[in-house]
C-alpha cells in the first residue's frame, strides 16, 4: 500500500502493538482473545460468587468462605474473548478533498485501528461506504491478515455521493455480532448524522466517530469573488467571500462540530476531530488515547 501506509514502518507497528481498542461495555466474542466477556467461565480472572448447587464442579468451591459461613459458594471467573471491531470508512467523493486528501488520513486510521485490534487477537471488519455500504474486508483475526488489509485499502478511491442513513442501516441489518464501531468520515452529510446513527446506537454497539477535515475547511483563507464546485453533484455556485462571511462560516462549522461532539458524548460514544495537518503518528499515539479510542 505504498504511499498510503508509508508511515507504517517497523517502529510504528511495534508501537501500535502496545495499544488496545477501548470499550465501555463487555461484548460476547467467538474465540479466546484479550478482552473481558460478559459470560461467566472458569478461567482468567475472578468475577463473582454464586451458591453451590448439586452437579457443580467441586474444584471451584471457595473453601475459605465455607469455613467462615458454613455454606458452599462457587467462584466465578471472567473469560476473555475476542472483540469484534468494525471500521466504517467514508469513501464518498468529498473525502477526496485536501492536500493530503481526507481520504488518505481515513485509510491510515482504518489501517491503524485494524492493526491494533488484530494484534490483540480481535476480529476486524473494514467496510467503505458512500451513500450505501460498499466493499468489505473481513472479518479477519490475527496479525497475519494485516498485509491483506493493506492490499484491500490500496485499491480504494473515493467516489459517489455522501450518505449515512442507508449505509448504516445496511450495516446494522447484515451484522449479527455487536462490538465496537469506528466511523471515519468528515460527517458532512446532507441528511445529518443523528437519525442515521440511531440503529447501531440502539443495538448496543460501542460507537466512536472520528471527524476528518482538511485544515482549509476549518479555517478558509479565501476572500473575494469565487466559484464553488460541489465535488459530488457537480453543482457550481458563485459567491463573494468577505471577512464577515468567513466568520459566519467558522461559527457555523464550529457549532456543527460541537453538535456532533455533544451528540456522541450524550450517548457514551467517543468523538474526535482530526485535521489532515496533524502529524499522523501523534494522531494515533497521542490524540486517540486522549479521546478514549485506545488505551
Amino acid at each position: 500500500m505504498a504511499g498510503k501506509t508509508d508511515v507504517f514502518d517497523r517502529e510504528f507497528l511495534s508501537n501500535l502493538q502496545r495499544l488496545t481498542i477501548a470499550t465501555k461495555k463487555p461484548f460476547r466474542g467467538a474465540m479466546k482473545g484479550e478482552k473481558r466477556s460478559p459470560k461467566r467461565g472458569t478461567a482468567i480472572e475472578f468475577a463473582d460468587y454464586r451458591e453451590y448447587v448439586a452437579g457443580d464442579d467441586f474444584r471451584y468451591i471457595d473453601w475459605t468462605l465455607y469455613s467462615r459461613l458454613n455454606r458452599l459458594y462457587l467462584k466465578l471467573f471472567e473469560e476473555e474473548e475476542d472483540l469484534f471491531v468494525y471500521v466504517l470508512l467514508d469513501a464518498s467523493e468529498s473525502m477526496g478533498f485536501g492536500d493530503p486528501r481526507k481520504f488518505e488520513c481515513g485509510l491510515r486510521l482504518a489501517a491503524a485501528f485494524a492493526y491494533i485490534a488484530l494484534s490483540s487477537l480481535n476480529r476486524v471488519q473494514v467496510s467503505v461506504f458512500s451513500d450505501r455500504l460498499g466493499a468489505r474486508f473481513g472479518p479477519k483475526r490475527g496479525k497475519g491478515s494485516i498485509f491483506q488489509l493493506f492490499e484491500f485499502l490500496a485499491r480504494l478511491e473515493p467516489a459517489g455521493r455522501s450518505g449515512l442513513d442507508r449505509a448504516v442501516k445496511e450495516f446494522s441489518l447484515t451484522t449479527t455480532r455487536t462490538g465496537v464501531v469506528i466511523l471515519l468520515s468528515d460527517f458532512l452529510f446532507p441528511g445529518g448524522y443523528a437519525d442515521a446513527l440511531a440503529p447501531i446506537v440502539g443495538r448496543g454497539f460501542d460507537v466512536g466517530c472520528v471527524q476528518i477535515l482538511d485544515q482549509s475547511e476549518v479555517d478558509p483563507g479565501l476572500e473575494g469573488d469565487l466559484v464553488l464546485l460541489d465535488s459530488e453533484t457537480g453543482e457550481e455556485r458563485e459567491i463573494t467571500i468577505s471577512p464577515a462571511s468567513v466568520r459566519r462560516y467558522r461559527d457555523d462549522l464550529s457549532a456543527y462540530n460541537e453538535g456532533l461532539r455533544e451528540w456522541c458524548f450524550a450517548r457514551r460514544a467517543n468523538y474526535m476531530l482530526a485535521t489532515t495537518d496533524i502529524d499522523f503518528r501523534d494522531l494515533v499515539m497521542r490524540y486517540l488515547r486522549i479521546q478514549g479510542f485506545v488505551t
